[in-house]
């Protein structure tokens, strides 16, 4: 870990990070960082990067819900409960509730406790 260096902040808020931290931490002209308020100061850190921009990342999701479904197969409670969940969601967006833009509970509306 470096020794803290001072660094300057110009007119727009740009700062200069020091060329050993950069190589350390392999940041590059065009590096996303980000900002984030600490009690004890401001912390930049290297974003992290979005799954899509990770190359071969559909076969390596795919892979592992293929991987995950096989393995509930295997288990017919925790199936069942897997195919009640699917279809409680399926009966949700049939009602004209679109899934993805759900905004409620977490539980579609046929799964919500009314008291």
């Amino acid at each position: 870990m470096s020794n803290p260096t001072p660094v300057h902040v110009g007119k727009r808020g740009s700062i200069v990070i020091p060329a050993e931290l950069r190589r350390e931490y392999q940041i590059e002209d065009g590096s996303l960082l980000v900002a984030e308020a600490r009690p004890e100061g401001i912390l930049l850190r290297r974003a992290r990067l979005l799954v899509e921009e990770t190359p071969g990342w559909r076969e390596r999701m795919i892979a592992e819900f293929n991987s995950a479904v096989a393995e509930l197969k295997q288990e017919p409670a925790a199936w069942a409960e897997e195919l009640a969940g699917r279809a409680a969601w399926d009966a949700a967006s049939m009602d004209g509730i679109e899934v993805d833009a759900w905004d409620g509970p977490t539980e579609p509306p046929g799964k919500r406790q009314h008291g």
